[in-house]
């Protein structure tokens, strides 16, 4: 399987930057419940037959410390724990505790509380905590600056909790990318020869499937396995084995038009740029079919130069031309992420499609 890639890489881009921009649809709690029971099993009662002591610092370097071992705990409790599902949780509560929002609003909160002190110290008696008492020169100026500042604290912690949970679910996914990169990196170092490989694989599978997940595993003889989005290996048999190279045969531009989409795609650029220049790259190649350099996927010109299309893909084909997301010139919002690769696979079906149509208004 092809995987855009760097030199210093090593032929292998780690998941966390190949899938960046990963959407995390399903049910991610669940499968971390069952992916870190399962992995305990493995490492505790060494499954897998590896030497115990050396799997966690080699698991480090791996994972480039996105997995951090512990030599205080054993090799099942790190792994367990990291995968742990309310682990997850609760370090992106503190993640997004941490953020500048929080932060601001905790230093405007300290500075109040300081003026406050300075204009109304506490009482010194028997017993009572010594204070230092500072003559404050303008208690009028004091007040208002402490008025102002207790406005200020107001303000800044009403936007760190109005923005607290989107930041948290943003650090959320954050820890859930880290992990899946943990996962290949596990899958990468294991020993695969052996059957219990195969049952780990297909265990893990089962969890993909159990939690709605749409990701899958990639088993390549002789390669490390990969994780990929589930319809990725149907794309890449769609545009690589059929559709590329005909295009190359007869429109190469396009072909490579294409081919950049696809390893864009598959390098997590933006979503919504892609779609517009794949959608581009079948506009042109209609327009190199039919000669019509005026071309649009519009009912007058499907219907003069594809006059033959059924109904419901001409309304499918005009459907999907509507999906383009550049404001400017179509005022629409862009489709999610997680929907552009369904709309990239359905450019190399329509490209498929008008490359088999036996119109006689089609130039060969």
């Amino acid at each position: 399987m092809a995987y855009p890639t760097d030199p210093r890489w090593g032929g292998y881009v780690p998941w966390f930057l190949r899938h960046s921009n990963m959407s995390v649809e399903g049910n991610f709690p669940k499968f971390f419940s069952l992916l870190s029971q399962r992995l305990d099993r493995l490492f505790k009662f060494n499954e897998c037959q590896v030497q115990l002591s050396r799997f966690g610092p080699w698991l480090e370097s791996e994972s480039l410390s996105r997995f951090k071992f512990s030599d205080r705990k054993t090799l099942d409790t790190n792994i367990q724990e990291y995968f742990n599902a309310q682990v997850i949780e609760s370090l992106a509560t503190t993640d997004a505790l941490a953020d500048q929002d929080e932060q601001e609003a905790r230093s405007a909160e300290k500075r109040a509380s300081h003026l406050e002190l300075l204009l109304n110290p506490p009482p010194i008696g028997l017993g009572a905590i010594r204070v230092f008492r500072f003559e404050v020169k303008d208690p009028a100026k004091a007040k208002k600056n402490l008025v102002a500042a207790e406005v200020q604290a107001k303000q800044l912690r009403a936007k760190a909790e109005a923005t607290r949970e989107q930041r948290k679910s943003h650090h959320y996914r954050t820890r859930i990318i880290e992990r899946i990169s943990v996962l290949e990196s596990i899958l990468h170092i294991l020993p695969n020869e052996s059957d219990w490989y195969g049952s780990l694989i297909r265990d893990i599978r089962r969890f993909f499937v159990e939690s709605e997940i749409m990701l899958n595993i990639h088993i390549d003889e002789g390669r490390p396995s990969q994780i990929v989005p589930l319809d990725e290996p149907l794309l890449q048999s769609n545009v690589t084995d059929n559709l590329l190279p005909r295009l190359f045969e007869k429109f190469p531009d396009r072909a490579r038009e294409l081919v950049r989409a696809y390893h864009d795609f598959l390098g997590a650029k933006d979503g919504d740029t892609i779609f517009i220049e794949a959608f581009k790259s079948l506009e042109q190649l209609a327009r190199d079919l039919t000669g019509d350099p005026k071309f649009l996927f519009d009912k007058s010109h499907l219907d003069k130069h594809f006059s033959s299309l059924h109904g419901s893909i001409r309304q499918t084909l005009i459907r999907l031309d509507g999906h383009r997301g550049d404001k400017g010139g179509h005022g629409k919002n862009a489709p999610p992420a997680h929907e552009v690769r369904y709309l990239l696979f359905a450019i190399c079906n329509a490209a498929l499609l008008l490359l088999d149509y036996p119109n006689a208004s089609v130039q060969d």
